[in-house]
């Protein structure tokens, strides 16, 4: 333990009491019990160094210490950790009185160690992956090199540096294809996004054509402004599903208006007929249902993306909300024109029938008078011989 003993328990002869020799055991009992802590404290502490140690692929002869560290715990018949000597040696840290400091400080910066080298190695991981993508690095590829790094060594950021260094010099020969590439998902981009004409000629790099000028910077304005467009789309995806949503209960009520004005369906007979009656009255009930819900919400999002983003949020190049009010008076005017259509219809089938009663009526009265003129005629005739 490296403790200085009390002077008191330097004289073991002039006191053989026996209230002396239970001073003495009690005395030996504490050291023993300080020897057991500190023990269980140092192969805690070991055990967490050659974890790392193993981790991090340190070679025990890089340090003294790590050589002692590597070279202190041996294997109980129990199957249990133990310290190989509680003495200090050159292959033993022993249970000294600096020995818990030592591997205190050395489990800490083997900690921030691990902590760096991760950091290191989760960057250049997400950077590679990036590359194998772009440059269309093939499946075996990356998986040989994923099978010859392992853990968190020098070794393993070595070989990630090396495979960044290659892919940098790939990436320089095929340059001016991904720039071109990069346009391509840029022009797809610019269509899911709804991106208006004044706003694609804010991203000038895209009109650069002058390939002798094009470089790494430009394909990375390139990538950046595809991150950035990638982002809005995201952005856009929850209102767009709402728009297609709501876009496809507008045709379906279109559809449903259209089998009401084709009385030809009610011809069918038994099954089909029931069906098709079945399908109509679950389009009303959607159209009913969800309509004026997608509508609604769809006023609040758009609005909310106004005052977030400064601008109106546009669909095929047109203000949604604008279309959405278009829509709507259309859909009035088509009910106007529907209900005035029929109100027509019925004042002509009246006025028809007015007609053909007045024909009928004049018919009967004018045949009643020729009948009566004949036989005044023929009366008349055989009185006048």
């Amino acid at each position: 333990l490296g403790l200085p003993l009390d002077e008191n328990y330097m004289d073991i002869e002039s006191d053989l009491t026996m209230t002396c020799r239970k001073t003495f055991h009690a005395k030996v009992t504490d050291i023993k019990q300080q020897v057991t802590t500190r023990t269980n404290a140092v192969v805690q502490l070991l055990q967490n160094c050659q974890h790392l140690m193993h981790e991090l692929r340190i070679e025990e002869e890089e340090m003294p210490l790590d050589r002692r560290i590597a070279g202190s715990l041996v294997r109980s018949k129990d199957g249990s950790f133990m310290l190989a000597s509680k003495l200090e040696t050159e292959t033993c840290v022993g249970i000294g009185p600096d020995v818990l400091e030592e591997l205190s400080q050395r489990v800490a910066r083997l900690t921030s160690e691990r902590k760096v080298r991760k950091a290191r190695l989760q960057q250049m991981g997400t950077e590679i992956a990036t590359m194998w993508e772009k440059l269309r690095i093939s499946d075996e590829e990356q998986q040989s090199f994923t099978r010859g790094v392992q853990g968190l060594g020098m070794d393993t950021i070595a070989k990630g540096e090396e495979e960044l260094r290659r892919l940098h010099t790939l990436k320089g020969e095929m340059l001016n294809k991904l720039i071109l590439e990069a346009r391509n998902r840029i022009l797809v981009l610019w269509n899911e996004t709804n991106t208006t004409q004044e706003q694609q000629m804010t991203f000038s790099p895209f009109n650069k054509n002058n390939e002798s000028h094009w470089n790494d910077d430009l394909l990375d304005q390139h990538d950046d402004y595809i991150s950035s467009l990638e982002t809005r789309l995201e952005q856009m995806k929850p209102i767009l599903r709402i728009v297609e949503k709501r876009e496809e209960i507008l045709a379906e009520r279109m559809e449903y208006e259209e089998l009401q004005h084709n009385s030809e369906r009610l011809n069918q007979r038994g099954a089909g007929l029931a069906k098709q009656l079945m399908r109509e009255e679950k389009m009303a009930k959607r159209i009913k249902r969800e309509l004026p819900k997608l509508t609604i919400a769809l006023e609040e999002k758009l609005l909310d993306w106004k005052r977030e983003h400064g601008e109106d949020f546009q669909v095929g190049g047109e203000v949604y909300l604008d279309v959405m009010r278009v829509q709507e008076i259309q859909w009035k005017q088509y009910k106007d024109n529907e209900s005035k259509a029929k109100l027509k219809k019925k004042q002509e089938e009246r006025a028809l029938t007015d007609t053909r009663f007045s024909q009928k009526s004049n018919y009967k009265a004018v045949n009643g008078k020729k009948k009566v003129s004949i036989a005044k005629t023929r009366r008349f005739r055989e009185i006048n011989g």
